[in-house]
């Protein structure tokens, strides 16, 4: 049931993932509410030694947690039909996304994505005004919102539903890598955690499966953990660009 709503739908799970296994660690409440952790040996991992740094890099702000909505509402049976679809021809599922991004002042762009525009910058200790959202946190954002569809993906099969449902990224980083002062140093992360916060009624065996099946199922999760081949190319334009 969800909510007092039937959701049938059969019980799926999937294999483990290959990153390590998080522990869960019950809460004393007077539901179920749990918190798994994964992607890395623990939970929080200290950032490098960074107390110098201007607190424009370093500030994260708490926001409140949302009134929730229903796995329910989830279209599970187009989803269904999709896979059966695939299933029966393999070649329908082959695609290609596309994003474009264009630079428009500083260290400001603007990205599209079919009709779906996203802007970014920079910290303000590294050139930018601070306006949007950093290329660093758009890619811990990218696996939080990919384990949160597969996380409410999965309860939608088996008929469950969350009370409350939130996935935190984080990630350490070392600026010498970016700013070229060391080359022993990598520009990106060296490591991602995420813990996922979850009020629901199903036990903490059936969150086990749920954690594994999102991670084994999750497009963003498969390119972080797993090489993928990335190719450039530079075209120089001639002339004026017509706007």
């Amino acid at each position: 049931m969800c909510h007092g709503r039937a959701c049938s739908a059969p019980f799926s799970t999937g294999p483990g993932a290959k990153a390590r296994l998080p522990t869960i660690a019950h809460r004393d409440t007077c539901w179920p509410s749990l918190v798994t952790r994964g992607l890395g040996p623990g939970a929080h991992l200290a950032a490098p030694n960074n107390t110098d740094l201007p607190s424009s890099l370093l500030e994260h702000v708490e926001t409140p947690m949302e009134k929730p909505g229903s796995c329910c509402t989830l279209d599970l049976d187009t989803f269904e039909k999709t896979k059966a679809h695939v299933s029966a021809h393999p070649e329908a599922g082959k695609g290609r996304f596309e994003t474009v991004t264009e630079w428009r002042d500083g260290a400001q762009a603007v990205t599209r994505a079919r009709t779906f525009t996203l802007e970014t910058d920079e910290p303000s200790a590294l050139g930018g005004k601070d306006q949007h959202i950093d290329p660093m946190e758009l890619l811990l954002a990218s696996l939080g919102t990919c384990l949160t569809i597969g996380w409410v993906t999965q309860a939608r099969m088996r008929g469950l539903d969350y009370r409350h449902l939130r996935i935190k990224v984080s990630a350490p980083f070392d600026l010498r890598g970016y700013l070229n002062l060391d080359p022993k140093v990598r520009p990106g992360f060296s490591e991602l955690q995420y813990s996922v916060e979850v009020d629901t009624d199903a036990d903490a065996a059936t969150l086990e499966e749920i954690r594994k099946a999102a991670e084994k199922t999750s497009p963003m999760f498969d390119n972080i953990l797993n090489p993928t081949a990335i190719s450039g190319r530079v075209m120089k334009l001639s002339g004026t660009v017509a706007a």
